[in-house]
């Protein structure tokens, strides 16, 4: 697992080691870079990589986003490790399956 302390910070690890991400985890809000603006940047350098955002913000408004249908998954604050495994894991699977 690699952890960025913000949204640039992600975006210049998967720069690097992209090839290790299976699935990128982010909250909505972020100083900086965003949710949805890392969901637009890996958009266009990383197309294949499932993002799933979370939020306990306006997180109902967020999925009616340009960018919602981009979402591999949404997770709803608060959540739980559970549900976090198992929005994760149906998000990498989408991603396999093509």
């Amino acid at each position: 697992m690699l952890e960025a302390a913000d949204g640039a910070e992600a975006l210049a690890m998967l720069a690097i080691a992209s090839h290790r991400a299976a699935v990128v985890v982010s909250d909505v809000m972020m100083p900086g870079v965003d949710g949805f603006e890392l969901l637009e940047r890996l958009q266009r350098t990383h197309p294949d990589l499932p993002v799933v955002l979370g939020s306990g913000f306006h997180s109902h408004g967020a999925l009616h986003t340009e960018s919602a249908h981009r979402i591999a998954g949404f997770l709803d604050k608060p959540y739980s490790h559970s549900t976090v495994l198992e929005v994760v894991a149906a998000a990498i699977a989408r991603g396999t399956d093509g």
